[in-house]
């Protein structure tokens, strides 16, 4: 009997634990396995096969997520044969190796995004001032990262700008955009009150479903980019560390200044962010320590030796 990709990605969502209770959707919200949380924060397509944490910011496909966890391909766990080889044979090759020599990652992703509305400096905005120093992020790092907090402001797809099914609210967040060759290729709107705050007031609206969401994008968004890549120093040593706060932390220490420290939006590094990185001197992770964190240098690691790049 065959058995459809579908299929195949609701398995692997079942066989991980991250569904607590069926669901006849192919889009959803469910639990991260790479940590415990009392609400599900883990966005899920099983049509694309593809999965992303609002909180800890992990994502990729789902086939690679399961292999990490059970150290086998899920065709393997089930007894299907995997691009014409047999259920036993664990060679995997990776989605860049198969496409790298049709793609030109030079050329900027496509993306047709904007953001309108009111924003205030996060250096002058009480509120964005508050939590950046809970975060022991100084003013001058925010400042250099154009940090702002949105008072009322909005996405929209520039190629339909009345399309309101595109717009994403990023009201009341802390903003940081990302820019590559002046291009807007994305912009992470943060929450700055908290989990317990936004149940409070999901609460009094009678709106206890709804999902907390630390980090919210636009639609259409990319983030396969090196965060200020145009700023960056080829010559040297790159260091790069995994979220944007991460990153501002990070360069809170004069060493880590701008010419030499970016971030590549979670724990996942794309095959264009890799291409990027070959282009300078030489790279170090600093990974988050925990559980996503290791995983995702392990990952990395085995990416860089499988397909030969040219790396320090």
């Amino acid at each position: 009997m065959s058995i459809s990709e579908r299929d195949i990605n609701e398995q692997i969502v079942i066989r991980l634990g991250m569904l607590r209770h069926p669901t006849t959707r192919s889009s959803f919200m469910c639990y991260c396995p790479y940590h415990e949380t009392q609400k599900p924060h883990c966005s899920v397509d099983l049509e694309q096969g593809l999965y992303h944490c609002f909180s800890c910011n992990a994502g990729g496909t789902l086939r690679s997520l399961f292999r990490e966890f059970k150290g086998c391909s899920i065709n393997k766990e089930l007894g299907i044969p995997w691009e014409g080889k047999s259920a036993d044979d664990e060679e995997f090759i990776s989605p860049w190796q198969l496409q790298k020599d049709k793609i030109n990652y030079d050329a900027l992703p496509e993306v047709h995004i904007a953001l309108t509305g009111s924003f205030v400096p996060a250096e002058i905005s009480g509120i964005a001032k508050r939590y950046l120093a809970g975060r022991k992020i100084p003013l001058n790092v925010a400042q250099a990262m154009k940090m702002q907090f949105a008072t009322m402001a909005h996405s929209y797809n520039t190629d339909d700008p009345r399309d309101q099914k595109q717009w994403v609210y990023f009201t009341e967040s802390l903003c940081i955009p990302i820019y590559e060759e002046g291009k807007l290729l994305s912009c992470e709107g943060r929450d700055v009150y908290g989990e317990k705050a936004f149940n409070l007031k999901m609460k009094q609206l009678g709106k206890e479903d709804a999902v907390y969401k630390k980090c919210i994008y636009p639609k259409g968004a990319s983030t396969s980019t090196l965060y200020q890549y145009d700023k960056l120093d080829k010559n040297k040593t790159i260091y790069f560390a995994e979220g944007l706060m991460d990153l501002a932390v990070l360069r809170s220490d004069p060493y880590f200044n701008q010419t030499n420290s970016t971030t590549i939006f979670g724990a996942t590094i794309s095959a264009r962010q890799y291409y990027l990185l070959q282009k300078f001197d030489s790279f170090c992770y600093v990974i988050d320590n925990d559980l996503a964190g290791w995983m995702s240098l392990k990952r990395s690691v085995d990416e860089l030796s499988k397909n030969q790049f040219a790396y320090k």
